[in-house]
C-alpha cells in the first residue's frame, strides 16, 4: 500500500500471479514494472519471461535484442524450456557462452537447450566441452553425459 508502484513489489506480485497459474494478470504486472523503467535489465526479462510463457514470442523478442548475451538468464531459459522452444534457447545461450567463455553453468545450460531440440550430438560435445574447461567437473558432465546416452536424462 505504501510503494504501489516500486518495481521489486511489482516483481513479487507478477512472480505471485505466475505462481497461480494466472498469466494474464502477470503479464499485466510486469509489463507495468516494465514501464516503469525499460532500461532496467530485470525489468525487460521479468517481461520478457511473461510474455515468452504466453507465447508472445514477437514482443519477447524485440524485448530482448538489446540485450545482447544478457538474455541468456535463467528465467527467460526457463520460460522458453516450459513451452518447449530449445530453439529459442539454443540461440541465446551460444551468444551467452560465446561471450562469457568461463560460465561453466551457461554450457550446461546450452547442452540442456540441443539436448532438448534433439541435437543430442551437439549436447554431448558442449558436455565434452565443459571437461576441458572445468576438469573439476567431469564426474558431474560424465553422470549427464550417461543420462542422456541411455534416455533417462530429464529435462528440468
Amino acid at each position: 500500500a505504501l510503494s504501489p508502484r516500486k518495481q521489486t513489489i511489482l516483481f513479487e506480485q507478477g512472480s505471485n500471479a505466475q505462481y497461480r497459474g494466472d498469466m494474464a494478470s502477470a503479464l499485466k504486472i510486469f509489463a507495468e514494472a516494465y514501464n516503469l523503467l525499460p532500461e532496467y535489465v530485470d525489468a525487460r526479462i521479468y517481461y520478457a519471461s511473461a510474455l515468452i510463457r504466453t507465447a508472445n514470442d514477437a514482443q519477447a523478442d524485440q524485448l530482448l535484442a538489446p540485450l545482447g548475451d544478457q538474455a541468456a538468464d535463467p528465467r527467460i531459459a526457463t520460460a522458453y524450456l516450459a513451452r518447449g522452444r530449445y530453439d529459442k534457447m539454443t540461440s541465446s545461450w551460444e551468444a551467452h557462452v560465446k561471450g562469457q567463455p568461463e560460465d561453466i553453468q551457461g554450457y550446461f545450460t546450452l547442452a540442456v537447450a540441443y539436448y532438448g531440440s534433439g541435437n543430442s550430438s551437439k549436447a554431448l560435445q558442449i558436455l565434452e566441452l565443459i571437461k576441458t574447461k572445468n576438469p573439476a567437473a567431469a564426474q558431474q558432465v560424465d553422470a549427464v553425459i550417461a543420462q542422456m546416452k541411455n534416455g533417462t536424462f530429464k529435462m528440468k
